[in-house]
């Protein structure tokens, strides 16, 4: 069991950077907040694709009050269309990726992504 565990501390590094773990400068968080509500104030949904994994840990500490949260990488394209259509007019949407944005031929959820609004941050920024 120990050398499970030390095999899994050993590969989270690799996936994600350091200053994910503990969230980076709160200067940076307070301003990466102030931008998300920025793009909430002309949009409903906000898609944020963070490639480098950089905020996986400290997201939804980042959110403005009243924003959801949904995990691109842990659910089907089909539920995802599936929330949004069905939610009400006035709910908003962060829809978080640690992968890059994928091609539009092969994007199922492009129709929404077109009306919708791109976020992109970093802890260097």
């Amino acid at each position: 069991m120990q050398a499970l565990i030390a095999q899994l501390l050993w590969c989270i590094p690799r996936r994600f950077p350091a200053r994910a773990f503990y969230g980076g400068n709160p200067r940076t968080q307070q301003r990466i907040t102030d931008a998300l509500s920025t793009a909430f104030s002309s949009h409903s949904i906000v898609f944020w694709h963070d490639a480098d994994g950089e905020f996986f840990f400290s997201v939804k500490n980042l959110l403005p009050e009243g924003i959801e949260l949904l995990y691109l990488d842990d659910l089907p394209a089909l539920s995802i269309k599936l929330k949004l259509e069905r939610a009400t007019p006035r709910t908003r949407f962060l829809l978080y990726s640690t992968k890059l944005a994928p091609d539009p031929a092969g994007d199922w959820l492009l129709d929404i992504r077109l009306r919708s609004r791109s976020f992109h941050a970093d802890n260097a920024s």
